[in-house]
């Protein structure tokens, strides 16, 4: 899972030099919030494969 803190700093990190502390300062909350969106939706997604790794789980403990 990738942190959006990390990611946002990536972008701007990779950004044009050229760009200003405010344009720095917006393109990091637009990455920022592009990833949280983004794993927001993956999460259900990753939660509805799991009924197997559950029922693993449960094996393991004797149920």
């Amino acid at each position: 899972m990738v942190l959006p803190k990390d990611f946002a700093l990536a972008v701007v990190a990779s950004s044009s030099p050229d760009l200003s502390v405010q344009e720095k300062f917006e393109l990091y909350i637009e990455a920022f919030e592009f990833i949280q969106t983004k794993s927001a939706k993956e999460k259900p997604a990753q939660t509805k494969n799991d009924p197997i790794k559950t029922v693993r789980d449960l094996k393991k403990m004797g149920l």
